[in-house]
């Protein structure tokens, strides 16, 4: 950005000029970028998640898509896997989107851009602020670098003592004519982010933009100008899912020691499990190591209680203690008798499970284990299936291409 003072002559004077004009250039595209709409595709950065028992970053699942339409009311997020949609949406309504629509079919999350509050232009324009002051403290910095220069030239007889003043009267002018743009400039996007919330931080600055706005400054910065009253049309029509059939059920997780542990033993608690949990319509998940035994059970409350009764008296076990009683309106292990984890790598440490990490779980810190496992085997589960029609498909077209080439070769022998 031009200064507007004309050309300066001595070289001092001139390279403290570019130096100012390149450094606003830097501040204008800095407020550009502030309250950008380009600003949220780095919205999911920096955000960690854990993934099958491991810190991840967020944005290894998880993309955000912007629309080419500027005046577009939305944007959306591509997720690569189910369990992390809680995490999306957690980051979505820290940075004030709380309208979302999700499309489980494909994914993705649409998300509205509503109109912005007091507060959350207040806050754009708290940084605005921060911005300001880090560019008049970096005009300062400029300004003591090149009178410094110019004094240690001095001292070195390149220039004489009675030359430098015009020289200093030249960068004094550069300075401050920088200073007024930066509060021009500043004025400028603040009036754009607050919009009806604006007024000046001073009496001084109404005079000067009053004094010294003219058209140049309002080609600076890009508006999105967004209709928040229209109705917002998705460019695709999610499908209301069908809601999951509730059904009252009993929750219960504990943890206990085994007494032996051995693969025959192992197997024994699987195939009963499998008989009788069908039978009394339990299901779960038995997570267990030479060292413990982490179950959740979930059911008709009569049968987990009779069931509970009789892990108490187990002799296979012992250090029993129930971490989790719950009832609930749905199952988390709708369509297993019971999944089995055994030595995973994610698992705790012998130590760990020694000095009673396990036992020491909160109710919620249990259940969130088991939940991830669940959408885990969800997942794994709707794979195996796509995975099952693909192969079915596929191999339906090669029946059909050795039909037509059994025919075709009849057709020439005949």
């Amino acid at each position: 950005m031009d200064l507007g003072i004309g050309k300066v002559e001595d070289s001092y004077s001139r390279a403290c000029k570019n130096r100012m004009e390149a450094m606003l250039d830097d501040y204008i595209n800095s407020l550009e970028m502030l309250a950008s709409l380009d600003t949220l595709k780095n919205i999911l950065y920096g955000v960690r998640v854990v993934i099958d028992f491991r810190n991840r970053h967020l944005t290894d699942f998880a993309e955000v898509n912007l629309e080419k339409d500027p005046k577009a009311r939305f944007f959306s997020v591509s997720m690569t896997r189910k369990d992390i949609v809680r995490d999306v949406r957690r980051v979505m309504r820290t940075a004030g989107f709380d309208e979302m629509k999700l499309d489980e079919d494909t994914m993705t999350l649409w998300v509205f851009i509503n109109k912005p509050t007091f507060d959350q232009r207040n806050e754009v324009a708290l940084e605005a602020s921060r911005l300001d002051r880090a560019i008049r403290q970096r005009v300062a910095n400029v300004k003591r670098d090149t009178l410094e220069r110019l004094r240690a030239a001095v001292d070195r007889e390149y220039i004489e003592e009675l030359d430098i003043k015009p020289t200093m009267e030249s960068i004094e002018i550069i300075c401050a004519r920088t200073m007024v743009l930066i509060r021009l400039i500043s004025i400028r996007r603040k009036k754009q982010i607050m919009g009806s919330f604006f007024v000046f931080d001073s009496k001084d600055d109404e005079e000067l933009w009053e004094q010294e706005n003219t058209d140049i400054f309002k080609k600076f910065f890009k508006i999105h100008d967004i209709d928040y009253d229209a109705e917002v049309e998705l460019p695709v029509k999610i499908a209301k899912k069908k809601p999951k059939r509730t059904e009252k059920v009993k929750q219960l997780i504990y943890v206990s020691r085994p007494t032996d542990f051995t693969n025959g033993i192992l197997k024994n608690i699987l195939r009963s499990s499998k008989v009788n949990n069908v039978e009394s319509k339990i299901t779960g998940c038995l997570i267990c190591r030479a060292d413990f035994y982490f179950q959740f059970l979930e059911g008709p409350k009569e049968a987990i209680d009779e069931l509970y009764e009789k892990i108490l008296v187990d002799k296979r076990h012992f250090d029993i203690k129930r971490l989790r009683q719950k009832n609930a309106n749905a199952r988390v292990f709708e369509f297993m008798a019971l999944k089995y984890e055994f030595n995973k790598s994610w698992m705790w440490s012998h130590d760990q499970v020694k000095n009673g990490t396990i036992h020491n779980l909160k109710s919620d810190e249990a259940m969130a284990i088991f939940e991830k496992l669940a959408k885990e085997e969800e997942a794994r589960q709707a794979e195996a299936k796509k995975s099952k029609e693909e192969d079915d498909k596929r191999n339906q077209m090669l029946a059909k291409r050795r039909a037509e080439t059994r025919k075709s070769a009849a057709n020439a022998s005949s």
